[in-house]
């Protein structure tokens, strides 16, 4: 799969569905203070630089955890953050079966 949409330039996308992959650097299980609702906090990188994202608790799954340091797959709306930031609202992840790695 030949990667087209890289972090660097994903504010291009803004209030759209994406899907890339990703290098899955760190996995975090959260919960919102006010109603403590989970979510998990990832970061994700590609060769472009680092992207935050978004898992909320209907679609966190198990198996998520197990990604760390894996090319994942996603499938996410392309938000902001309160700071303006663009962050990733995650409604798929998963490993990716092919992928393209470019060495500098």
């Amino acid at each position: 799969m030949a990667k087209d949409i890289f972090a660097a330039g994903i504010a291009e996308h803004f209030t759209k569905t994406v899907e890339t992959t990703f290098l899955l650097r760190e996995i975090t299980r959260k919960e919102t203070q006010e109603n403590k609702k989970q979510y998990y906090d990832i970061l994700l990188q590609d060769s472009s630089g680092t992207l935050w994202g978004t898992i909320w608790e209907e679609l966190m799954e198990d198996c998520h955890a197990d990604l760390k340091g894996m090319v994942v797959a996603v499938k996410a709306l392309v938000t902001k953050d309160s700071q303006g930031a663009s962050r990733l609202v995650v409604r798929r992840m998963e490993a990716a079966g092919e992928y393209l790695i470019t060495i500098w």
